[in-house]
């Protein structure tokens, strides 16, 4: 790697967890290095389509194309339609011009299109937005660079926050390789800051990792709880809330559920065992949130109970308030 632009983002995807450095998002990931740009960063276009068609046929599962043209060329279109066709997902940075208008590939209709956000959720000053910008992360990493042992440093950049997505999308394949584009966009929407309302300034915003963790069963597995409602039967498990300890004034507590239209009841109560306030909410098949607001309460601890209208069987778990 003459440049280092390459190296620091193979480490955001897939460094090794080691103890040593930086652990990327997937450590177990696959990494295939296509060297198609030079020293100083230039190639055409005819040499990246050249490279994510032999990837296609190598068989990567994602292909992370952290660079971009102001410009569309009908040969890169079509690898990219290759890649699509072929079931190969494909991410792309929006570029790092302020600008409206993402660069090339990030707005190719079957690319997914990532800017960077500040640690504030703000979009970064830097990155592009627009039609083409699907989803945002971090742009600020820390992360392998080339040379001897032991080199690391920061990069800023929508590059950086196309590794970290491309980091996120490893893990999930992983865990569910029978995930196609289209079951996986859903996913990402129904886990991601707007849901499927996509903005022009910030796409459909940054993910939620924790409804990641859940819908995916991340988190140590807890015990499944059944609960009835007339007669029909639902197992509700996989109880979380995050955050925890609560800095904020609310926490959100995350269940899965198979069947939807079941009457829960979360119940919040302080260690003398007063009940100190009530939500209840109806589920849906999958992951299901109920956010409970702790504005108004002292730093403690204090215990919920998740139940089941119609059913003894309850989940109790504890919630720390630490400001």
């Amino acid at each position: 790697d003459d440049h280092g632009h390459g190296t620091h983002l193979a480490g955001i995807i897939a460094a090794q967890d080691n103890n040593k450095g930086v652990t990327g998002i997937h450590p177990e990931a696959k990494i295939m290095p296509l060297k198609v740009f030079n020293s100083k960063g230039s190639a055409t276009q005819f040499e990246a389509a050249q490279a994510v068609r032999y990837a296609v046929d190598m068989g990567a599962d994602i292909i992370n194309c952290s660079w971009g043209y102001t410009m569309s060329t009908q040969v890169l279109s079509e690898a990219l339609d290759y890649a699509r066709d072929n079931g190969v997902i494909v991410v792309a940075a929006v570029g790092n011009a302020s600008k409206s208008t993402a660069y090339f590939p990030a707005s190719h209709s079957a690319v997914i299109g990532v800017g960077s956000v500040t640690e504030d959720g703000d979009l970064s000053s830097y990155s592009n937005y627009g039609t083409a910008l699907d989803y945002t992360t971090l742009g600020n990493i820390y992360s392998t660079l080339p040379g001897s042992m032991g080199s690391y440093g920061s990069l800023v950049g929508t590059s950086q926050s196309t590794a970290v997505f491309s980091g996120i999308l490893a893990r999930l394949l992983a865990h569910s390789p029978e995930l196609d584009a289209s079951s996986l966009n859903g996913l990402l929407q129904s886990a991601a800051e707007f849901g499927s309302n996509k903005s022009f300034s910030k796409g459909y915003g940054s993910l939620d990792i924790n409804y990641l963790l859940a819908e995916y069963n991340l988190e140590p597995k807890k015990s499944s709880y059944i609960f009835s409602n007339d007669g029909h039967n639902t197992v509700i498990n996989n109880v979380l809330t995050v955050p925890n300890p609560v800095r904020s004034d609310s926490t959100t507590l995350y269940f899965n559920s198979t069947e939807s239209g079941l009457l829960m009841r979360v119940m919040l109560y302080n260690l003398t065992g007063n009940m100190l306030l009530e939500e209840q909410h109806l589920t849906t098949v999958g992951v299901n949130t109920i956010t409970l607001d702790l504005s108004g309460y002292q730093n403690g601890m204090y215990l919920y109970v998740l139940k089941g209208e119609g059913s003894s069987d309850i989940q109790t778990g504890k919630c720390v308030v630490l400001r």
